[in-house]
């Protein structure tokens, strides 16, 4: 049974490759982060049934494209939900159409034959993604490239969660870094860099920092008001002294 680690997000327990989220968006659709390998396809759609009959996949969030990460997108496409990728991570076809790309090396004997399948079992992909946009209401698409060219971390803005790929939340958390180094104020910086140490990184002490800092520096409303309700879940994660 999948796992509900807050309201509304599930980690689904019937995949392999790495982990698949399914959430329900704020305007009360469900979407999906990464679908594992394509032999997951199949369990996802049974948690699916078990978690939400009747309803339907509204989109498909691709961290980056690495097999193990977007194996299953092709399949689960097909039941007519929409796929989102960074547009690094995919490549043109003749007909105009963008498909996720290979991401694996061709050295190995392996992995070329590995390669093969891939090509075989490409997604379609709906959105290729570029900048930092809303994909669906309240979760916002960041990007954040260096695991590869495309890789994309996805912030749940109401529930203050961001997934992506631990080498993704490596380099988004340089990335803040560096953004505050050239403005120590730029509020959003501090808020995102709080949602991947609370929920990537377990860094409930830095998450607590930063967001306290992101209140610091924002007019009363309601980003501060959830802002506070964020640390205050940090507090009684973070160990006590």
């Amino acid at each position: 049974m999948a796992d509900e680690l807050v309201p509304g997000v599930w980690r689904l327990h019937e995949t392999r490759g790495c982990n698949v989220y399914l959430l329900r968006a704020r305007d009360g659709r469900l979407v999906l982060v990464d679908t594992g390998f394509p032999s997951s396809a199949a369990g996802i759609l049974r948690e699916l049934t078990r978690l939400a009959p009747g309803e339907a996949l509204a989109a498909i969030l691709i961290t980056h494209g690495h097999f193990d990460h977007a194996g299953a997108a092709g399949a689960l496409r097909s039941t007519g939900t929409s796929v989102f990728a960074g547009r690094g991570d995919t490549r043109l076809l003749p007909d105009g159409r963008r498909v996720i790309a290979p991401q694996i090396g061709r050295t190995h004997l392996a992995r070329r034959l590995l390669g093969r399948r891939m090509e075989g079992s490409l997604a379609i992909v709906d959105v290729a993604l570029d900048g930092e946009v809303e994909v669906v209401p309240g979760i916002r698409a960041v990007p954040v490239p260096g695991h590869t060219p495309g890789s994309y971390c996805y912030i749940d803005e109401d529930r203050g969660i961001a997934f992506a790929d631990k080498g993704d939340s490596e380099r988004a958390l340089a990335d803040y870094e560096q953004a505050l180094k050239l403005d120590p104020k730029y509020a959003p910086a501090l808020l995102y860099k709080g949602q991947v140490l609370f929920e990537v990184k377990s860094d409930y002490a830095g998450a607590i920092k930063a967001w306290e800092r992101f209140v610091s520096l924002t007019p009363p409303g309601e980003d501060r008001q959830r802002v506070a309700v964020l640390i205050e879940q940090a507090r009684s994660k973070a160990p006590r002294r």
